[in-house]
């Protein structure tokens, strides 16, 4: 049996602002690789900086670069087991143990 569901312009909008957000975000909650940004980086909790996801030679992994990248030269590379859904590059940013790349 079909059902039909009335939407407003309103209620589109806000469906496809979902959609594009979740296409475009990948949200991780894994201490050990958050722990290890902000240790290996010297950051904290509520830091943002540049990513950028690699294919091929040693791997695939994503670099993530230090917010003063251009001052300190500071990144690293870690290999995700999930890397569904992640942006080939974008920004990234922690609070507390969830990793968030963002295109």
């Amino acid at each position: 049996m079909k059902k039909i569901i009335k939407l407003t312009e309103s209620d589109l909008h806000r469906i496809v602002r979902m959609v594009l957000n979740e296409s475009l975000e990948k949200r991780i909650n894994d201490g050990k690789v958050t722990s290890k940004i902000k240790n290996l980086l010297g950051v904290k909790d509520l830091t943002k900086g540049n990513f950028v996801l690699k294919i091929g030679g040693g791997g695939t992994g994503i670099v993530f670069f230090h917010p003063n990248y251009d001052e300190n030269k500071k990144s690293i590379k870690i290999t995700l087991k999930d890397m569904m859904g992640v942006p080939d590059k974008g920004t990234w940013s922690i609070n507390g143990t969830y990793l968030t790349l963002k295109k």
